[in-house]
């Protein structure tokens, strides 16, 4: 089987702080107790770390293969152009410290491809839909609801969805809006979208029919477009040059 990974999510986790301990090996936390101390990493912590989280990864998933991708350039120039709002609840910072030196070693030590022109989440979802043998290999809850088996590595579990589960999260999406910048229907939650689909399996006409009917025809169909265009992830994009790298249980 050939393990999809979205290495996004994995470069936080190789990089992120170590606790400090106190000499009895005890996680030491803040005066007033609230926080745990942590101190950054060094050079051979991060490539230590990255070597034990896609070994842990692979040999739990029992992966024979893996494709892995993670975020490079113009990732979301397409939707941006439906949505100038897509993404814009999420700060604009500057890449972690360890952010570009774990990414180039992932790349050069463990060939994850670079994910450009598109988000890694539509590469791993399209490697997914069009490569037989598959699983996702993610943490992130947009990848884990497409339809199909997927592995959570961090909670070390695995997840099935339907694909009649996949396209309810969608429409209920559509409906209460998401975290995407996207809007859904101004002042319709999750309880208004339970009620809409009570008792209609046609899930896709009724939203549509709902666009129309808050914003009128020209703006509902246009609003309608935008926000389906946002929020599903895209599965059919050239996957060709992506090639499956075969795994060998590896140490440091």
């Amino acid at each position: 089987m050939i393990a999809v990974i979205d290495c996004d999510s994995l470069a936080f986790s190789v990089f992120h702080p170590n606790k400090v301990l106190d000499k009895f090996g005890v996680p030491m936390r803040t005066e007033d107790g609230s926080k745990f101390l942590y101190e950054e990493k060094t050079e051979e912590q991060v490539m230590s770390s990255a070597e034990y989280f896609m070994n842990k990864i692979l040999s739990s998933s029992g992966a024979s293969s893996y494709i892995g991708f993670i975020k490079g350039e113009n990732t979301t120039q397409l939707r941006l152009s439906f949505n100038s709002e897509y993404k814009a609840d999420r700060k604009k910072t500057d890449p972690p410290k360890w952010w570009n030196f774990t990414k180039e070693y992932l790349i050069n030590q463990w060939n994850v491809y670079e994910a450009n022109d598109g988000e890694v989440d539509d590469y791993v979802v399209s490697v997914k839909k069009q490569v037989p043998n598959t699983f996702i290999c993610a943490i992130d809850s947009d990848i884990l609801g497409i339809a199909g088996k997927h592995y959570n590595w961090r909670k070390e579990e695995w997840v099935t969805v339907t694909s009649k589960q996949e396209d309810d999260k969608v429409w209920k999406e559509m409906i209460v809006g998401s975290h995407n910048g996207t809007k859904g229907l101004t002042k319709c939650g999750e309880k208004y979208a339970e009620k809409l689909f009570k008792d209609t399996e046609d899930k896709r006409t009724a939203v549509f029919k709902e666009y129309i009917k808050h914003y009128g025809e020209y703006k509902g169909i246009d609003m309608f477009m935008r926000e389906y265009k946002c929020l599903k992830l895209i599965d059919n994009l050239d996957i060709s040059q992506y090639k499956p790298i075969k795994y060998d249980n590896r140490v440091l």
